[in-house]
């Protein structure tokens, strides 16, 4: 190997002088050594000569792709989102959506692929169909998929999401299906329940008034009824107009179940929203396991309901709170009519009716939660009342009855207490200058009978099922405390998903707009089932938080004409999430140069 050496001199004057040369080692064979020999003679050389001599002679050493150039030949073409698109795009595959979305048509752009597009937005960066180009321009898309920006535009956006919505019954079939061949849960467990949405503007026929779960009851609503499995995977959802009650929707869901999905034995977990007499004489009727908690105020009308039990309970927490350091498992050790499960979770078996079980369950920290919450709630009213007391006395106008009386009301309403007060409009006259007005004083009491009969619901549900006796209580209590995996989805598809508000007017777009939206969560699912079970407790939103910092950069070097993909530094807690989700390629310069060679 050559390298560069600075050869120093003496003349006779004393002077000293300074010449580079280039040299090589060589092995002497009659030695028997190595020794070195000049190849070059350079003269004299400046600092940055011999540097960037150097940097040439090094070169000879380096890996065959590498060059010579200089810092201003090196331009920054553009930079992408990288990581959080790619993963995605595997697992679209994975899922084998690609072949369920296409519509077999020759087109410009294949279905599979906008349809991919729109999905990939909605899990990551959810925005109107209008901006998805823009967002597309952005990301690694368009150079994984050699589909220019500009072709994904508003109209062949619009044309897709008619044709997919075709293939929605196919695509929930594939779902169930696809769920079971990858291994990651079956149909055993079903979680069902509805949520509502509402639109901005008043045309679609899905719209109606109805219960806002979003505390928009200004807006037309639509109900978004929805199935997922045990590990949150979502495999059935159905559109239905805003006005229907959530049990209504429950016969046409379980008959959808049952006819079209492969299950043999299959449990429906739903919140008391849904149960009615005639819902569960259906059910098991035709033959369905269920799973359902009953409204509280039903639950104290069981025959075993343990009132007694549950007042002295009551006052012994409410008397261990007050330590510094209480200890509500020890309280209710001393009250073996409860099963331990979970320190939320106390349960007992009431005493069977017919073929329907009900477990009692007890949550110790939800009650003291529930206490404390109405404690405050009801100091808060009565110094609401006496402030406005304060103000009705200092009136300079006669005061209207009924539209007081109707205010009242309408506070009482709005704190969801209108049933724990006696109110009583006690008249005051009073003379102001020459006037004599009429001004009222608030006498209001607390309900102490509804306060101690509500204080019997502080952290109680009950199970309802249907369920055999070789199904442990155990098990009913766990299988239904999981039903926060359909919440956990409603959560994602209103909050990061943004599947709120609608601004679709045509029943089909609605419909197509929550499909792409349920699909996004899917795959967002997926990211933090296999981060779970690779030992990485992370919601998809943490993931991609930290995914997005990595860009891939389009580099060029002008004095060799090369142009390339670089990514970003890739901190080693990426890299082992990556590992995670079997994506470690994604990082490779194979991979980086296969997307160039497209």
């Amino acid at each position: 190997m050559a390298f560069l050496r600075e050869i120093r001199a003496k003349r006779k004057s004393g002077k000293v002088y300074s010449y580079w040369v280039v040299i090589k080692s060589f092995w002497d064979k009659k030695k028997r050594k190595v020794r070195q020999r000049i190849i070059h003679n350079l003269g004299t050389l400046s600092k940055e000569e011999a540097k960037t001599i150097r940097t040439i002679l090094s070169l000879k050493g380096m890996p065959k792709d590498s060059f010579f150039t200089s810092w201003q030949d090196i331009k920054t073409k553009k930079d992408y989102e990288y990581l959080a698109p790619i993963v995605l795009d595997k697992l679209w595959y994975l899922w084998e959506l690609d072949k369920v979305t296409d519509s077999g048509r020759i087109l410009k752009v294949p279905s599979s692929i906008m349809s991919e597009i729109l999905v990939i937005n909605r899990a990551i960066s959810p925005t109107s169909d209008l901006k998805v180009c823009n967002w597309y321009e952005r990301t690694i898309l368009p150079e994984l998929f050699k589909i220019a920006p500009d072709v994904v535009n508003p109209t062949r956006i619009y044309r897709n999401l008619d044709r997919i919505l075709l293939k929605e019954e196919e695509i929930q079939n594939h779902l169930a299906r696809k769920v079971k061949d990858l291994g990651f849960d079956d149909l055993s467990l079903v979680f069902y329940d509805i949520t509502s949405s509402y639109f901005e503007g008043w045309n679609c026929p899905l719209g109606e008034f109805g219960l806002s779960r979003d505390h928009r009851k200004d807006r037309l609503q639509l109900l978004l009824a929805l199935g997922v499995t045990k590990e949150g995977f979502p495999f059935y959802w159905k559109v239905l107009p805003g006005g229907l009650h959530d049990s209504v929707t429950v016969k046409e869901a379980a008959t959808s179940l049952k006819k079209r999905f492969p299950i043999k034995d299959c449990y429906l977990v739903m919140d008391k929203g849904m149960v009615s007499k005639d819902n569960l004489d259906f059910l098991e009727k035709e033959g369905f396991s269920y799973i359902v908690t009953i409204p509280r105020n039903q639950v104290k009308t069981l025959p075993d309901f343990p009132k007694e039990l549950l007042e002295d309970l009551g006052k012994e927490l409410e008397e261990e709170e007050k330590k510094e350091t209480p200890d509500l498992k020890a309280v209710m050790e001393k009250y073996p009519y409860f099963t331990y499960l979970l320190p939320r979770a106390y349960f007992h078996e009431l005493k069977k009716q017919g073929k329907r079980r009900y477990i009692f369950c007890f949550n110790p920290e939800k009650f003291l939660e529930e206490r404390k919450q109405r404690k405050e709630k009801l100091a808060s009213i009565s110094n609401y009342f006496k402030r406005w007391n304060q103000e009705l006395s200092r009136a300079k106008y006669t005061k209207d009855k009924k539209s007081l009386s109707k205010e009242i009301y309408h506070y009482l309403a709005k704190r969801k207490t209108e049933n724990l007060f006696t109110i009583r409009l006690m008249p005051k006259r009073k003379r102001i200058k020459k006037r004599t007005i009429t001004t009222y004083r608030i006498d209001y009491q607390i309900k102490k009978g509804k306060i101690e009969s509500l204080k019997l619901s502080d952290g109680i549900y009950c199970i309802l099922s249907n369920l055999p006796e070789e199904k442990a209580s155990s098990f009913l209590v766990s299988s239904y405390r999981q039903r926060r995996k359909v919440e956990v989805a409603f959560s994602y598809l209103k909050g990061f998903i943004e599947i709120r508000p609608f601004y679709h007017q045509k029943e089909e777009r609605v419909k197509s707009h929550i499909l792409i939206c349920i699909l996004g969560y899917l795959l967002q699912v997926t990211v933090e089932y296999l981060l779970k079970k690779g030992g990485y407790n992370l919601t998809f939103q943490e993931f991609y938080r930290r995914t997005s910092r990595i860009r891939a950069v389009k580099l060029e070097i002008t004095n060799i004409r090369r142009k390339g993909l670089k990514l970003t530094e890739i901190p080693e807690e990426i890299n082992h999430l990556l590992k995670v989700l079997d994506s470690e390629e994604f990082t490779t310069e194979n991979f980086l140069e296969g997307i160039e060679k497209r």
